[in-house]
């Protein structure tokens, strides 16, 4: 996945990844040094979301075929979640149970708080 976000970074582009990538610390740390050695800002926000409401989301976009992940399941989910890793204390928390306009609203001010100017 590094050899990708680098990829995408050189050229100039953005580039945004899934959470579910950094159930433990080093694979955080492992995208943090390709941003900057890449020369992009690195900009982590944890997404919340109580397991119980991800696996009723997974399923449901099961049920409506909305994801392409074939392996992308209730099961992953729960191991996912039992395997993750705390997250650092400076990194902004978005409440993904909330409303859009809520959660949008928590990462505007999240990405302002790493000094990104949003226009």
């Amino acid at each position: 996945m590094n050899s990708a976000i680098s990829v995408i970074l050189r050229r100039g582009n953005s580039a945004i990844t899934d959470g579910i990538c950094f159930s433990n610390s080093d694979a955080l740390e492992s995208v943090r040094i390709t941003a900057e050695q890449s020369g992009a800002r690195f900009f982590p926000v944890y997404c919340s979301c109580p397991v119980d409401v991800a696996v009723r989301r997974v399923e449901e976009d099961i049920r409506q075929q909305r994801h392409v992940a074939m392996d992308r399941d209730a099961g992953l989910v729960r191991q996912v979640y039992e395997n993750f890793c705390a997250i650092s204390d400076d990194v902004p928390v978005i409440d993904t149970t909330k409303p859009p306009e809520i959660a949008g609203a928590q990462l505007i001010t999240a990405l302002n708080s790493y000094n990104l100017i949003l226009n």
